[in-house]
């Protein structure tokens, strides 16, 4: 009787394992996913970060942050890009955002701060530069010093006609 109950007990034992590493592996993938831009319809794309979606009218091109109120306007040499929220924040940002092709090349990061905080940084500490602002916050961007040559149809032209679309919605 006690061989059985041991044998239960370890069979009760692996399937409480098989069920926490898969629960965790579920939580991962999903986490990943919600980190990714896709094509959506013009509410909350469910694979986009919190507070984000896209727009109908051109799929993928148009991507809209809802939290911090502001959208981008890609162009076809983008295709395929994430948003993916970072979390390593500098200088007391709120938020950052990397907007990367391939997995983890970042062409574009778009960084919000409040708008008092922004003010008080001394200029020469500030690494990125201000795109747009409201009564609230300060829009900021940064981009990659030079365009590797796997990406030569992303050039700083490219760029600085996507950072030309950046509006604030609100």
């Amino acid at each position: 009787m006690k061989f059985k109950h041991k044998f239960a007990l370890g069979l009760l034992m692996l399937a409480a394992i098989v069920a926490i590493v898969a629960t965790v592996l579920i939580y991962l993938k999903k986490k990943n996913q919600a980190n990714e831009i896709c094509p959506a319809s013009s509410s909350q794309s469910p694979s986009a970060p919190e507070g984000t979606k896209t727009s109908v009218a051109d799929s993928w091109k148009v991507f809209q942050n809802t939290k911090y109120g502001f959208q981008i306007t890609f162009s076809d040499v983008w295709q395929g890009y994430q948003a993916k929220e970072n979390s390593s924040l500098p200088d007391q940002a709120l938020y950052r955002l990397d907007f990367t092709l391939k997995g983890d090349v970042v062409p574009l990061s778009v960084v919000v701060y409040e708008r008092s905080v922004w003010d008080t940084l001394p200029e020469n500490t500030r690494r990125f530069t201000e795109v747009a602002r409201n009564d609230d916050y300060v829009f900021v961007y940064s981009t990659w010093e030079s365009t590797p040559a796997a990406f030569s149809t992303l050039t700083e032209k490219e760029i600085a006609n996507v950072l030309k679309t950046f509006k604030l919605t609100k």
